[in-house]
């Protein structure tokens, strides 16, 4: 593969790595002074079923302990070893099938009204085509057999299904928020006063 083909794929490896998908919304959630009440409801309900998808992978893959393919010429970037050097279920295709129908729930459940950027129609295109684009980079790159790339996708689009029935509302979520951000507040002043002058201390 020449490095112009490949780059691009890489570029979409990287994109799908649970680190910053799991990173950024925390980081968000805690620190973002103004939030909505139905973005502190998607981004809880996106962080726990981040959480989900990287527990569930850590348990599938030393589990089925299946081999990546011959043809891969390296695990990725910024991986766990211990869990990467299997390929089944390949966890950027959790993430790429989670992700797209979590943000095409996520529309159903709030069509009364598009509050959010996260539900609006554009957004939701581009979930699908990224979702996708992962799925078949990870058989482009070499990464994973077609099997572990199906069974992955299929089972981020599972999560979305069973978490329907969880779903963490707008009310719940900004109180959740709340206490979360006074707790990582109170923290931050007794260890780092300097970063904690930055923050503004949520209302009760």
């Amino acid at each position: 593969m020449n490095i112009v083909t490949r780059i691009p794929l890489l570029a979409l490896e990287v994109s799908g790595h649970g680190v910053p998908w799991l990173a950024i919304p925390i980081l968000l959630f805690l620190c973002k002074t103004h939030l909505s009440a139905t973005s502190a409801a998607l981004m809880l309900n996106f962080l726990a079923l981040t959480v989900l998808d990287l527990l569930v992978i850590l348990i599938l893959k030393p589990l089925f302990r299946r081999s990546r393919p011959v043809y891969n010429t390296g695990i990725g970037h910024v991986t766990l070893h211990a869990v990467d050097q299997f390929s089944f279920p390949s966890g950027h295709s959790t993430r790429g099938g989670f992700l797209s129908s979590f943000v095409c729930y996520s529309q159903y459940y709030y069509s009364a009204g598009l509050v959010s950027w996260a539900v609006s129609p554009i957004f939701t295109a581009f979930a699908i085509v990224w979702g996708l684009a992962i799925c078949m980079s990870r058989v482009a790159l070499g990464r994973h057999h077609i099997l572990d790339v199906v069974a992955g996708c299929m089972l981020g689009l599972s999560y979305v299904y069973a978490w329907q029935h969880f779903w963490i509302g707008e009310v719940m979520a900004s109180d959740l928020r709340n206490d979360l951000r006074s707790t990582f507040f109170s923290t931050a002043v007794t260890y780092f006063p300097k970063m904690a002058s930055g923050f503004e201390y949520p209302s009760s």
